[in-house]
């Protein structure tokens, strides 16, 4: 069963009637819809959890576990795992939408229109929480803005990854020397399979990087110029994440450029997405104002396994942006 059948059984039992919290079944069906119609959740480690706020365990080997062995000895040279834990703590969001009577009774689905809604509704609540996920800001200059009073509910990837490894590219647009410049400053622990990283760069940034191999008269400049194969460069594939902003000024504020941008490099499992199954759907009649409201309340929180494994290059122009 697919993504949307799952989800259209879910939305149209009946707790749709009255609203209410989703059950398991049906949280888990919403959840896949919001990754599914995503592009950077559906790479990352995507957490489903019950309680508000809580721990994620990880553990890693962080020297050298092999020694070489003499027959019927026991050197005693033995090893335990390193662990530790990552804290996260969910926000709670609001989605909400209103529809005329008219609109729900008189489209031309007739009574599937409001499974219609809720899943194109759905749909947009992915595209919000990745939003919030990569360009969350506390700090956010507008929170009052339609966007704004998403992006300050809580901090995304771009601002918790600056305190990990960043590279300046101070304005410069793209190049191999700047994805030279990001792996040379990744800890050498993590270089030891490049075909696991990625870069994840902004549609821009990747077209940019394509018209600069499209001029070589070569099977990679035939392939740049009509996308064929996976791009890569040093052996790492790069990713396209439409969200990624592309209208940065300088990251410390000195230049107005309003055209730069930022890239990634890290495993896409770095990327922890926590997103609570407690999910309220509301469903509505207002006589007064004879239209129908939905409301749909998730929480979510976006944090980073090991920031030491990721790279951040920022302050990267567009080329040829005004």
């Amino acid at each position: 069963m697919g993504v949307n059948e799952k989800l259209q059984k879910a939305i149209t039992t009946d707790i749709l009637d009255d609203g209410g919290r989703l059950n398991p079944d049906q949280a888990n069906a919403f959840i896949d819809l919001t990754v599914d119609h995503s592009t950077l959740l559906r790479l990352c480690r995507v957490v489903r959890k019950t309680n508000p706020k809580g721990d994620i365990d990880k553990m890693l080997f962080g020297d050298v576990v092999t020694e070489g062995a003499t027959e019927n000895t026991d050197s005693g040279n033995v090893y335990e795992p390193v662990h530790s834990k990552v804290s996260y703590s969910t926000e709670k969001l609001r989605s909400a939408i209103d529809l005329s009577r008219e609109t729900l009774e008189e489209n031309i689905a007739g009574t599937g229109y409001r499974t219609q809604v809720m899943t194109a509704l759905g749909r947009r609540i992915g595209t919000d929480l990745e939003l919030l996920a990569i360009q969350g800001d506390e700090d956010y200059a507008a929170p009052t803005t339609r966007r704004g009073r998403l992006l300050s509910k809580n901090d995304g990837w771009f601002k918790i990854g600056l305190d990990g490894h960043t590279a300046d590219c101070a304005g410069a647009s793209i190049s191999k020397t700047i994805f030279s410049q990001m792996i040379r400053a990744l800890p050498v622990e993590f270089k030891t399979n490049r075909a696991d990283l990625r870069f994840f760069c902004s549609p821009s940034i990747v077209q940019d990087y394509r018209d600069q191999l499209s001029n070589r008269e070569t099977t990679l400049g035939d392939n740049s110029l009509t996308g064929a194969g996976i791009l890569t460069v040093f052996g790492v594939p790069i990713v396209e994440i439409p969200l990624i902003p592309e209208d940065r000024n300088s990251l410390d504020g000195s230049d107005t450029w309003g055209d730069s941008s930022y890239i990634w490099l890290t495993y896409p499992a770095n990327f922890i997405h926590v997103i609570s199954r407690d999910i309220e759907v509301w469903w509505e009649f207002k006589p007064r104002k004879d239209a129908y409201e939905s409301t749909v309340y998730t929480r979510t929180d976006d944090i980073i396994e090991n920031v030491d494994a990721l790279v951040t290059g920022y302050d990267i122009r567009v080329a040829g942006a005004s």
